[in-house]
Parts: C-alpha cells; structure tokens; sequence
C-alpha cells in the first residue's frame, strides 16, 4: 500500500487513464492520499510592439487558465467522493513533478505515456522516462 501518490495530468488520453487507475487504486485502499500535478510549459517570450512583458503575462494567464480547466475535467474522474490536492506549477515537467514529489513526500508517482516514436522521444525527450529515472520513489507509468 503506498501512503501518498501523485499523479501528472496533462489533459491527454494517456494522463486521464493514469488518473482512473489512482482512482481504482484509491477506492480499493493501495492509496491513503492523492495528489494532482498540472505542470505549465515555461512561455515562449515573444517580441511585440506592446512590450515583452505584457505579452508574456498575457500568454502565461492563458496556459494557467488552462491548466485549471484540465484540473477541473480531471477531478470530474474522481468524483465526490475521492478528495485530491491540486498543484499547478510553472516550470519543465519532469523535473517540477519529480520535486513536487519528494516536497510532499509521496511515494508512488503516476503519470501517463504518451507514447512518443523514436525521433520524438530523441528530439523532446520522455517526461515519463525522465521521472522513472530521476524519481526517489516508485513510478506507475500507465499505458
């Protein structure tokens, strides 16, 4: 049984999936507490006739907007009856998933596949391959 799990979400198929088995994990008791990570790309800065700044303020309010339409679709999943934090943070997701992790002290991370070919995984690299490696505890990669 693990205590604490966090689980990525991200919007896609593959992160849904991830959440309903840490939902199922949870109602049969391998879980005792549940986190959410929804974690923002760092913004692009672009250039503009109104200023850098404003235009990167504007952009990331969009992505965080975001962010918690997700956060809402995904606590849908767990319904009323599954209490879960929610975390939305800033930064590149491996590394952001894996702090947030060992900050709060979780023992289980789940995170979805995306399942990216060869040259995807070469030129982005694999968040979930990242967090496998990198991470102090155990990783549920649901396919």
């Amino acid at each position: 049984m693990y205590k604490r799990a966090l689980v990525a979400v991200d919007g896609s198929e593959q992160s849904l999936k991830a959440v309903q088995v840490a939902k199922e994990m949870f109602e049969k008791g391998a879980l005792e507490d549940l986190s959410l990570i929804y974690v923002v790309g760092y913004p692009q800065p672009i250039i503009s006739g109104h200023g850098l700044n404003t235009v990167y303020q504007d952009l990331q309010k969009d992505l965080l907007s975001e962010a918690k339409q997700i956060m809402d679709k995904t606590l849908v999943i767990l319904g009323d009856t599954i209490k879960a934090k929610c975390i939305t943070e800033i930064g590149l997701a491996a590394e952001t998933i894996i702090k947030t992790a060992e900050k709060d002290q979780c023992d289980l991370i789940i995170i979805g596949n995306r399942g990216l070919n060869q040259i995807q995984r070469f030129i982005l690299g694999s968040v979930s391959t990242k967090v496998i490696s990198q991470a102090h505890c155990s990783v549920l990669v649901v396919k």
